[in-house]
């Protein structure tokens, strides 16, 4: 991501002077000259924290319902951190911070973080379950740590979208779900992307060109970008938000997709800013050119 290097060195380097981070890190959001896009906020409703939680994961591949919870993500430290020797967890002996599923409840997901018990309302919570991604970090830089999690598809799926939320205290005992708006990213991914007649795909100022289709296929001698996204991942690396969105052409029965759009997110407490982004082949990787 070339054009955002210097953005993305802003960040870190800001990241070791305390307060004014977050000032520093939305000016460089701004200056990126990328679209923010609004996150879509719910507030989560907080219960107490119920008896008999289980202390092992159990992948939910392999729940059997036989018991009333499942402990689907272990939330008790964060990746790529280990627990001081001695030093006792931070619920001591009592539940474990995490997501966990409820045999009864088919349209929510629960979370225990921060000695708070939340149940979510999302809407595709209780169809991916086997794959969920998660981070703890103070994305926004406001001092106060967020959590992101992920809901990703059952695996095989051509067409799927993972979701992102941001789980966060907006005030004092409110709890908000902020998603990250996948409809409006697809729209923005298409409305700039072209297919020019000499068979370069391009995306913004980013372009490849593309091999030729099968002459076998129903796209024999040229593509069309479908009017679709086949497929939006999430990934979080630390405390750096990653989105990458497949280009297919409009038959998609010729056999493969065309490329991918890789973007950079910054969570700035209300809205979702891309700070940077890269065009690749999809089958060879290569570089924007």
């Amino acid at each position: 991501m070339k054009r955002g290097l210097w953005i993305l060195v802003m960040l870190l380097g800001s990241s070791l002077y305390g307060c004014s981070a977050g000032r520093e890190t939305e000016n460089a959001a701004e200056a990126s000259g990328l679209p923010r896009f609004e996150a879509d906020m719910e507030t989560v409703e907080r219960l107490p924290v119920p008896d008999g939680l289980p202390e092992e994961l159990c992948p939910y591949e392999a729940w059997t319902r036989e018991t009333e919870w499942a402990l689907l993500s272990d939330l008790e430290t964060r990746a790529g951190e280990e627990e001081e020797a001695g030093e006792a967890a931070a619920f001591g002996n009592g539940p474990k911070p995490g997501i966990y599923a409820n045999r009864e409840d088919q349209s929510g997901l629960y979370i225990l973080w921060k000695e708070e018990w939340l149940r979510t309302e999302w809407e595709e919570a209780r169809g991916m379950e086997a794959g969920l991604k998660t981070a703890a970090w103070d994305f926004d830089q406001d001092g106060e740590e967020e959590l992101a999690v992920v809901l990703c598809p059952p695996g095989g799926a051509h067409w799927a979208r993972e979701e992102l939320h941001i789980l966060g205290q907006a005030r004092e005992g409110e709890w908000q779900d902020a998603a990250f708006p996948l409809q409006a990213y697809e729209d923005w991914i298409l409305e700039n992307t072209r297919i020019l007649p000499e068979g370069r795909l391009t995306f913004l100022d980013a372009s490849l060109e593309l091999e030729a289709p099968e002459q076998d296929s129903a796209a024999a001698g040229e593509y069309e970008l479908a009017d679709t996204i086949s497929l939006i991942t999430v990934e979080l690396e630390g405390n750096e938000i990653m989105t990458e969105a497949i280009l297919d052409p409009e038959d998609i029965a010729s056999g493969k997709s065309l490329a991918v759009v890789r973007t950079a997110l910054y969570w700035d407490g209300t809205g979702f800013q891309i700070l940077d982004y890269e065009l690749n082949a999809w089958e060879s990787g290569s570089e924007i050119q």
